[in-house]
């Protein structure tokens, strides 16, 4: 569970971080290119929303502890602004669930 939101984190990060560099010296086309790596994790983020879904619903003191850790280690963001860049991706990755979710019953609905 927790390693699916990590999983589906890691992509949210990686997208924005990429949107960033691509986008600061003014969009072009061939800035496209360069969401290589994060289309190469999109597979694996869309598997992984379910058990990221039941990871927020359950989301423990504990969990979010290891949560900031694992965000400090692995982006190397400043302790200082670990909690709210956090809970800017959580809020990423719960409208992204729901968005998979909305999408799917309107898939059922048509």
């Amino acid at each position: 569970m927790l390693q699916d939101l990590k999983t589906l984190l890691k992509f949210g990060f990686d997208i924005t971080k990429q949107v960033a560099v691509s986008g600061a010296d003014g969009w072009q086309w061939t800035d496209a290119f360069s969401f290589f790596d994060e289309v190469v994790q999109l597979p694996g983020a869309i598997t992984s929303l379910p058990g990221a879904k039941e990871a927020i619903a359950n989301l423990s003191t504990e969990d979010k502890t290891e949560l900031d850790a694992w965000v400090v280690s692995e982006f190397d963001i400043p302790n200082d602004k670990v909690e709210k860049f956090i809970e800017n991706a959580l809020q990423l990755v719960t409208s992204g669930v729901a968005l998979a979710v909305e999408w799917r019953e309107l898939k059922k609905a048509s």
